[in-house]
């Protein structure tokens, strides 16, 4: 999720008018990006990637909703557990 909080080299957020700024993604499209997209790449989009009934699903819980934080302290969230096949392991 960093392409929404990268800093410039001078270590200053991005300006809307840096050159980059069209390609940067905001953390709803990274984080669909990591999961349902990844699902689609390896073609198994119909038995995991998102939550649904009869999908295969790992879980991670996190402290708060990185769409929601400020893209500035998406780093700063923290995972809270993480569930495998059913099992939690962490």
């Amino acid at each position: 999720m960093t392409g929404s909080s990268r800093r410039s080299r001078e270590c200053r957020p991005p300006r809307a008018d840096d050159r980059s700024s069209h390609e940067r993604l905001t953390p709803e499209e990274a984080l669909t990006a990591y999961t349902s997209g990844v699902a689609f790449q390896a073609g198994a989009e119909n038995c995991w990637g998102t939550l649904r009934q009869g999908a295969f699903a790992d879980l991670v819980r996190l402290d708060r909703d990185p769409r929601r934080a400020d893209p500035m302290e998406i780093a700063s969230v923290t995972e809270r557990g993480t569930w495998l096949s059913g099992t939690r392991v962490f």
